[in-house]
């Protein structure tokens, strides 16, 4: 049976990340109606960990970093709400980790929402006054679509729907193009040194991009190691055997011996890292037919880019609906 919501929402952002987290926030401090959906079991997307025999690993984004205005504000928020620490960097360019993981910071910016988890969209469609969309189970009406999620998906969906929606939209999100990415978490029976910062960015990103040290991160986890892998080597070994992958990437590693390995874990990303474009928009959107797309596929590659997105897009759609609602 599928659930039909009576009412309709200002707006239904489709993918709780940090752009759909951060938009979200902004209509709701302006008194319009949002319901977030995401077909994941929790928020924020890349910015995603885990916790191995308790203890946590960053799969996703490694840390998060503060140069414009909008963003050093919720950074500085979140120092004092102790979500986030320094972690390396000189000043200007400090790196900060999360508390007590990197999704910490997307579970900050979530609280208040009304984010709808487990919810896959199936079908979009716009129906003159509103849109509608459906998963298996649940049917929702909004007078605006904002889609969050990476552009791929995103293009999917709008190719599907009845109502072809703007073709400048559809080109813009045709051009956004994504990397793979692997990660590998190793928990370790001893401290291991990955470097003084307790992270390695190697020139070459090919087969490993970068190596963090857990308990150089924080401190106060058991220690451990994240090796990422660059998109040559995703995109090779995407669909192999994950005991092939584990060992692809160890063999990678010239320090691997040294690593006394307790439990490792992988994550596969088929969006990892959007590639370089020609895009100067913060965001895509089609206004006639109330259609907004934002998100790191925008601004830059990273959460502050992917919060920039939202904020600005934002400002869009608020325009857009106090015109609509007049």
């Amino acid at each position: 049976m599928v659930r039909d919501y009576s009412s309709v929402f200002d707006c239904l952002v489709v993918g709780s990340g940090i752009s759909g987290l951060a938009a979200s926030r902004r209509l709701v401090e302006a008194g319009f109606s949002v319901m977030v959906c995401d077909k994941s079991r929790g928020v924020g997307g890349r910015v995603a960990s885990r916790r191995i025999e308790g203890a946590p690993f960053d799969h996703g984004a490694q840390f998060v970093t503060r140069r414009s205005a909008e963003f050093s504000k919720i950074v500085e928020d979140l120092l004092i709400e102790e979500v986030v620490i320094p972690w390396f960097g000189e000043a200007g360019k400090e790196r900060y980790a999360g508390l007590p993981s990197m999704n910490q910071i997307a579970k900050t910016l979530a609280e208040g929402l009304d984010v709808k988890r487990g919810m896959r969209i199936e079908n979009v469609r716009f129906c003159g006054d509103y849109w509608e969309v459906s998963s298996e189970a649940e049917l929702v009406r909004s007078r605006s679509l904002l889609m969050t999620c990476p552009a791929p998906q995103a293009l999917d969906l709008l190719k599907s729907e009845a109502t072809e929606p703007s073709s400048c939209v559809l080109n813009t999100l045709s051009k956004i193009e994504y990397d793979k990415g692997i990660a590998l978490m190793a928990l370790l029976k001893e401290p291991f040194p990955v470097s003084d910062s307790g992270f390695l960015q190697y020139d070459d990103p090919e087969p490993i991009a970068t190596v963090a040290d857990t308990l150089k991160k924080r401190g106060l986890e058991s220690p451990g190691v994240i090796i990422q892998s660059g998109p040559d080597f995703a995109e090779r070994h995407f669909d192999s055997n994950p005991d092939t992958i584990i060992e692809c990437l160890l063999d990678a590693y010239p320090r691997s011996k040294e690593l006394k390995i307790v439990s490792t874990s992988l994550q596969k990303w088929r969006y990892a890292k959007r590639r370089e474009h020609g895009i100067s928009d913060s965001y895509s959107s089609d206004p006639s037919i109330m259609l907004w797309h934002a998100g790191d596929g925008y601004v830059a590659p990273k959460v502050e880019g992917a919060y920039l997105s939202g904020l600005r897009v934002a400002e869009s759609v608020a325009a857009e609906l106090e015109l609509k609602l007049k």
